[in-house]
């Protein structure tokens, strides 16, 4: 198989599966071993076992690390640290995409980055909504009031104290946050943790 013939063929998609190329007569075993050589010449992308896109020169649709973040685990919506920083809540730039899935806790590691899913029960998977990227695809992301009370659920040894927030977290712009959403959302969780720390929450941003 020519690889221009391979890639008029899946340029249209910003990712594609392994079944891609049965359509154009290739063995399983055929299609793997012709993917791990285009792969190793860097005319493919693996994204993770199965899942290919192409060179961003080759690939007739762009496509975003939340949308990517959203394609490699799902169901999953992005939150924690890379949506505090996108929401520029804490001062830092976060490199690696982190999401919230109901699937086990996993991380996937390519070329076009760095992707971490932290494992949430079901009743906790809310709080996000679908969002437009830079490039008009939907993406799930979690609101500024879930994106905190996710990190918080999940931050190992956490102490509501006002020292240990700005110390650790060192958050900032909390205007944007919805007092009302905060407090509904806080509640779903149940937990005596997130109890506290919204109450610390509110009183900062009186």
């Amino acid at each position: 198989m020519k690889y221009e013939d391979f890639v008029l063929k899946v340029s249209p998609y910003p990712v594609f599966g392994e079944d891609v190329l049965s359509t154009l007569g290739l063995s399983k075993a055929g299609r793997r071993l012709q993917l791990n050589r285009w792969s190793q010449a860097g005319k493919v992308i693996r994204l993770k076992r199965g899942l290919y896109s192409l060179p961003e020169d080759r690939r007739k649709s762009p496509l975003s690390v939340r949308w990517l973040a959203n394609a490699l685990y799902s169901p999953s919506y992005v939150s924690l640290e890379y949506m505090l920083s996108w929401y520029d809540m804490i001062p830092e730039r976060v490199g690696m995409v982190t999401s919230i899935t109901t699937l086990k806790t996993a991380t996937f590691k390519n070329t076009l980055g760095q992707f971490v899913y932290r494992n949430i029960k079901k009743d906790l998977f809310f709080g996000f909504e679908e969002v437009h990227d830079e490039f008009g695809s939907s993406v799930l992301v979690a609101t500024p009031e879930k994106a905190i009370l996710d990190t918080i659920y999940l931050y190992s040894g956490w102490k509501s104290s006002r020292e240990f927030l700005e110390k650790n977290l060192r958050l900032q712009q909390l205007d944007q946050l919805n007092k009302k959403r905060l407090k509904a959302f806080a509640a779903k969780f149940s937990s005596k943790k997130i109890e506290m720390a919204t109450k610390l929450l509110l009183e900062i941003m009186l």
